[in-house]
């Protein structure tokens, strides 16, 4: 057993690989269809592809030969269940079985508690999972521990704050701010006066400042009461406990310290400052015991290190003066340590970060945190200096020749917002020009952006990957600053029609103030060669046609198994859709990954796992293609990525009009019975005979296929409780092909 606190240990700790005691577990693959359990690189995942007998979907256990457990009160399993899903857990012990059935599942994990009370020996556990939804499904299951209950209430008293208990750190009430940033490190104090001016002109015209809506949630709360022995991920739920869900001192102290700053209100820096030292009162700047496990080398990265080091470097600069010498002292040492310490450790440790968005994503933590330290110690430089080289090593490895990024929009944010943050800062520290320290690779990335950007007016891009369709507000406004030729300065555009306030970000309200707003102009046709994608962006009747044929190199991260996949938008809806990503707490984040959730053919057959191409794919697959205003033509070979199926598996796309696009499948399997091409879409979906009607609001799809094609749909879970319908298109047969000839026409359909 790993002890975690004087009132918890952990029996079954499957989060880390290296100590997981998954294989001591017995998985009874005989009561559902395609059960499987696999040790990932935070939990073990399990899947199955159909509910069984009494809708149990998924069952495991094991004998734990008389653990003895007698100062132990309840046993707690930690486990993600599918939607929908309820999970039984049976404790047998010497004095018989104790069980316990959780609540019907949301997103989100539960911990599931079973009274083990006056029990001295542990027999056996079992786990079930069950459901009543016919579909694939998912979960996981990251620890089983034991607790004694008031050993561990004594172990959290000690996390017991009033805003009292922070007087050594902060300046007493009565003390009077100048209002002046200590460090100026985003902008010079005129240009701060400068946006003031701004401010107050807009609060005039508005009867209120802009600040008044962005803290209104929590202006009024007590950091004081969420000091713990960890720091939340965001609002991300993996991996810290339930009895920490709420405990939320990030994401708020920036915008404390800038509408204090803006406005010159002091209590809002103070209140940004009580959050500063809440945090660093918090014993480690990670998400959960499971980072900080002895017996385990298992770490988060520096995730929450960076988010930590970022606020706190802008609270330090523009609430500086509401510190006291010792709270300042406090946090400095803990940037010192926790930030740049662990930050440090994962860059040295783990060599893929400089392949993939890590150290973009803990760059801005890093510099600022670095380039607060060197304000007080004189060492400090050079170490600022090797941060800036390894963020430019890593760009330069994750940004295409062509400007292409393999990881998608969302975790584009990670260069956009997180790296783009941190060369402006490091640029002004060394007083450099942005333009002089960029990697050129960053400076291409117009064209990605564009043949991602989306024609459907709430969404930003195409969310392939693990994309969400809206960036982050300071992604689009530094990349805009940067580049304000390119296609992100539209994207800007889209954002600020959407909200026009000023931005809530610091950086961002700078930009934003010496912005001049341009326009591009739409390009026919992309093809990003070095990425293997193309888009095609027509009109019919001034109504947009954008088709985006995805294809990307081979090991690219956060990949789906999407290679060859289409997306269709038209007249502002998306007809044919990428599921993209959401939380990944939730079940439903791992079921979008699958080939199902995308636009592709999967053979059809008596398969004991659920059919897919390899993720990622080893090789490059590329989309080959060419375009104009007028026509469309792509193809890509599918056959190495779907190998384990497929003898050959080619798609083509044909389009020499606007208005109608042939999408052709052809293959030959190795093991099946034939092909289902699937179609997925949130409109509303009409068959009749061999003809499929895709209904917008003010266009629809035709799609017409061959007599001996059968037409059905199925509705896929997604995530907050809606379905996504994936139109089935089955031929049987060893080899042959799938023709869909699609028309798109302006009108509006009765629904």
């Amino acid at each position: 057993m790993l002890k975690i606190n004087s009132g918890e240990v952990i029996l079954d700790p499957f989060w880390d690989p290296k100590i997981s005691t998954h294989q001591y577990w017995n998985v009874h693959k005989e009561w559902a269809e395609g059960m499987t359990l696999k040790s990932n690189w935070c939990d073990v995942a399990y899947s199955y592809r159909a509910p069984g007998k009494d809708n149990v979907c998924f069952m495991m256990s094991r004998n734990y030969e008389n653990q003895f457990i007698e100062e132990f009160d309840f046993l707690i399993c930690s486990i993600g269940a599918p939607v929908g899903a309820k999970v039984l857990i049976q404790v047998d012990t010497d004095i018989g079985r104790r069980e316990k059935i959780s609540n019907v599942f949301g997103e989100i994990k539960q911990e599931i508690r079973v009274d083990i009370q006056e029990a001295t020996y542990l027999e056996s556990i079992t786990i079930q999972v069950m459901s009543e939804e016919c579909t694939p499904g998912y979960g996981y299951i990251q620890w089983i521990g034991l607790e004694n209950y008031q050993n561990l209430q004594a172990h959290l008293k000690q996390f017991t704050y009033s805003v009292d208990d922070l007087d050594l750190y902060i300046m007493p009430e009565d003390y009077e701010p100048t209002y002046t940033m200590r460090y100026a490190l985003i902008m010079s104090h005129q240009e701060l006066e400068e946006l003031r001016l701004i401010h107050n002109t807009d609060m005039k015209e508005k009867n209120k400042s802009v600040y008044d809506d962005y803290i209104k949630d929590y202006v009024d709360a007590s950091p004081e009461n969420y000091i713990s022995e960890y720091v939340n991920f965001w609002t991300d739920r993996r991996f810290s406990r339930e009895r920490d869900f709420h405990k939320a001192l990030t994401q708020k102290m920036p915008t404390l310290a800038v509408a204090g700053s803006i406005k010159k209100d002091k209590s809002l820096l103070r209140k940004a400052v009580r959050y500063a030292i809440s945090i660093a009162l918090c014993t480690y700047w990670n998400d959960a015991f499971i980072t900080q496990t002895r017996g385990s080398d298992w770490e988060h990265r520096g995730f929450v290190k960076s988010i930590v080091g970022y606020e706190l470097g802008i609270v330090l600069d523009l609430a500086g003066e509401m510190f006291t010498d010792e709270g300042r002292e406090l946090i400095l040492r803990r940037l010192a340590e926790e930030t740049l310490g662990g930050i440090n450790f994962v860059t040295w440790k783990h060599n893929y970060i400089f392949h993939n968005n890590q150290l973009a994503w803990f760059s801005h933590g890093r510099m600022m945190a670095y380039a607060v330290l060197e304000q007080h110690y004189n060492h400090v430089r050079p170490y600022t200096d090797i941060a800036y080289q390894e963020l430019v090593e890593n760009i330069d490895n994750i940004i295409y020749e062509d400007g292409g990024y393999g990881e998608g929009p969302s975790y584009m944010n990670c260069i956009g917002r997180n790296a783009m943050f941190a060369f402006y800062v490091y640029a002004r520290m060394r007083k450099l020009q942005l333009t002089e320290i960029i990697p050129e690779k960053l400076k291409k990335t117009g064209d990605f952006i564009e043949a991602l950007s989306s024609t459907v007016g709430n969404q930003d891009a195409i969310p392939v990957c693990d994309g969400r369709p809206v960036f982050e507000v300071p992604t689009v406004m530094y990349m805009a600053n940067l580049l304000p030729e390119s296609y992100w300065m539209d994207i800007l555009n889209k954002v600020l029609q959407r909200d026009t306030r000023i931005p809530e970000d610091f950086l961002s309200f700078y930009f934003y103030s010496k912005l001049e707003r341009k326009k591009g102009t739409r390009r026919p046709f992309i093809h990003l060669e070095d990425m293997g994608m193309v888009a095609s962006t027509r009109a019919i009747n001034d109504e947009k046609v954008k088709i985006l044929v995805f294809g990307n190199k081979g090991n690219a991260d956060h990949a789906h198994e999407d290679k060859g996949s289409f997306v269709i938008e038209f007249c502002n809806e998306t007809f044919a859709m990428d599921a993209g990503n959401a939380d990944y707490a939730s079940s439903v984040s791992y079921l979008v990954k699958l080939a199902k959730y995308h636009n592709l053919g999967v053979p059809i057959g008596d398969f004991k796992e659920e059919p897919g191409p390899e993720r990622p794919n080893t090789c490059d697959v590329f989309v080959h293609g060419e375009g104009d205003e007028k026509s469309l033509s792509a193809t890509v070979d599918l056959s190495h990525t779907w190998r384990n199926y497929f003898k050959q598996y080619d798609r083509s796309f044909y389009s020499d009009d606007p208005s109608q696009l042939i999408i052709e499948d052809s293959y030959a399997l190795i093991s099946g019975d034939g092909l289902d091409f699937g179609w997925n879409t949130m409109l509303p979906v009409y068959i009749h005979n061999q003809e499929v009607t895709i209904a917008g609001e003010r266009g629809i799809v035709k799609i017409e296929v061959e007599e001996d094609v059968a037409i059905s749909m199925e509705a896929l879970p997604y995530f907050d409780g809606e379905s996504l319908t994936r139109i089935s298109f089955q031929k049987k047969g060893t080899q042959g092909k799938i023709i869909l000839k699609c028309n798109f026409i302006v009108e509006k359909m009765e629904r």
